[in-house]
């Protein structure tokens, strides 16, 4: 729980920063199908499942943990695991 509580927060401090002169995640998760940028363009069926509200909801997952003043730290597993994505193959 601490490594999801962990990437929870580094996902929510990244959604909310943004760069001068670029988009924000927030402008790039709802974005027209054919607005720039063309990588990783969602299809139909995700546009229509409203990826930033999915994206707030687990964002607000941190938000309640930390407002609960809840910390998975101290009673997690050592050495700390790691989570990692990597592609199939």
């Amino acid at each position: 729980m601490n490594v999801i509580q962990q990437m929870l927060a580094e996902a929510r401090t990244a959604f909310q920063y943004t760069y001068p002169d670029e988009p924000s995640y927030a402008n790039l998760v709802t974005r027209a199908a054919d607005d720039p940028p063309k990588s990783y363009p969602w299809k139909g069926s995700q546009r229509a499942a409203d990826p930033l509200a999915g994206t707030e909801a687990l964002l607000d997952v941190v938000d309640r943990w930390e407002g609960a003043n809840l910390d998975f730290k101290p009673s997690s597993p050592q050495p700390e695991p790691r989570l990692r994505i990597t592609p199939s193959v």
